[in-house]
């Protein structure tokens, strides 16, 4: 190496390249080899290395890769070199638009006038929906002017519709927890004009013959019980 005292360079015959994956699907590499046999400092070809994120059913994860590069010259001395790279979530749960537009959209329920209908009796309709109800959707496909219409995708676990819900059925208490099924499902919005195509899987599970839980203050700070 150069600039470095005592330090003479050997003849590389050789360079082996393997990339470790800690992720499903497998990190990919692009990187070209330099031209061998060299004695001297050589670059190969500008590549990239990819590393995924961890999809889980709880959302992104860290991703991580290793990559080791092993020398071995003409004598059959080697050096080895290794890199660890990290893949970050980001602070969206949505990648990035690649057509420019929004990356995300997030539908949440009104402080009121939003209800849900169970069944068909009528004994479980007009279910208020607690405000602040989140259901989030990533974007892709669309901008803010040629192309206003969004592929909507749905987000990575399973959201709840707010809290949950007591109910009277028949003089029966009954707790009711309403969740979304919005995992791979796809459907339209449009940015421009915020009308929005989408069909949810909704779920409901009930508690029958028992209230909801109910946090209370015990004598001390901070203290809680159900």
């Amino acid at each position: 190496m150069r600039h470095v005292p005592d330090c003479r360079p050997r003849h590389i015959a050789r360079l082996l390249l393997k990339l470790y994956g800690y992720t499903r699907p497998r990190p990919t590499s692009s990187l070209v080899m330099p031209e061998l046999p060299t004695s001297r400092e050589s670059c190969g070809a500008m590549g990239a290395i990819s590393v995924p994120l961890r999809i889980t059913r709880k959302g992104p994860r860290v991703g991580r890769a290793r990559v080791v590069m092993r020398a071995i010259t003409s004598q059959d001395r080697t050096d080895s070199d290794r890199l660890y790279l990290v893949c970050q979530p980001g602070t969206s749960r949505c990648f990035s638009n690649p057509t420019g537009g929004p990356a995300e959209l997030d539908l949440v329920t009104a402080a009121a006038g939003s209800d849900i209908d169970l069944g068909s009796t009528g004994l479980a309709h007009d279910l208020a929906v607690p405000p602040g109800a989140r259901l989030s959707l990533c974007l892709t496909g669309c901008d803010a002017t040629t192309q206003p219409v969004c592929d909507a995708v749905g987000g990575y676990v399973d959201q709840a519709v707010g809290a949950p819900v007591p109910l009277l059925a028949g003089g029966i208490p009954t707790c009711l927890l309403s969740r979304v099924h919005a995992f791979g499902a796809r459907w339209t919005a449009n940015v421009q004009t915020g009308a929005v195509d989408l069909v949810a899987n909704l779920t409901t599970f009930a508690w029958v013959g028992q209230a909801c839980p109910r946090l209370h203050r015990l004598g001390g700070r901070g203290s809680r019980h159900l």
